[in-house]
């Protein structure tokens, strides 16, 4: 199987975790709409929103956040999304204003 199809079931995994930490508050959502355009994960906590999308690569490009930028042009409430983080190999840059590029450590806390 594809290496990005692992990544993202191992990322589902924790995300799932997290989301069980407090399931009142906190949701986990998939977005497609009909012209194939898809965010990976929305994390929703509190009404505020995070769309991740998961690369499996190191080199990460505007392209790559496409399907954010679609998902905020579609929402209604635009101020509900908090931030667009693209999850890849390599390291942390902005994308442009609303967009990040981070490490995939971003999602396992660091021990002391």
């Amino acid at each position: 199987m594809d290496a990005g199809y692992w990544l993202e079931q191992t990322l589902f995994q924790t995300l799932q975790t997290w989301r069980a930490l407090e399931p009142q508050r906190r949701k986990l959502h998939f977005w497609r709409d009909r012209a194939g355009h898809e965010v990976d994960f929305i994390l929703e906590q509190d009404g505020k929103l995070v769309a991740l999308e998961i690369k499996a690569g190191s080199q990460v490009t505007m392209s790559d956040a496409a399907g954010i930028r679609t998902f905020r042009d579609s929402m209604k409430r635009k101020a509900a999304l908090v931030r667009g983080v693209v999850l890849h190999a390599g390291k942390a840059r902005p994308l442009d204003r609303d967009d990040v590029a981070l490490p995939w450590g971003w999602m396992v806390p660091k021990s002391k």
